[in-house]
């Protein structure tokens, strides 16, 4: 299975009439991130295979990968729809 290429670049929201203005931004952090499907009667799967990112503030980044290498599943578990299997995920210092 291939893995997910993560590539980042400072963005800035100035210009963006869409922007969020009185929100404080926050960074994001994923450690040894995985998410390993089990079913019964199935062998498991591993979706993602220890992600680990550290995203500041104004960072814009961008999942790139062939199709099955996990970049839905990552943005999934970031939002709370996916339960993690192991690691971490951190929005600010909490």
């Amino acid at each position: 299975m291939s893995e997910a290429v993560v590539t980042s670049k400072k963005s800035s929201a100035h210009g963006n009439p869409l922007a969020p203005r009185s929100q404080a931004a926050n960074s994001l952090t994923l450690e040894n991130l995985h998410k390993t499907y089990m079913t019964r009667g199935r062998p498991t799967f591993a979706a993602v295979k220890g992600i680990n990112m550290d995203i500041q503030p104004g960072e814009l980044i961008a999942l790139l990968g062939p199709s099955g290498c996990g970049k839905t599943t990552t943005l999934r578990m970031i939002a709370g729809l996916e339960t993690v299997t192991d690691g971490d995920i951190r929005i600010g210092d909490i």
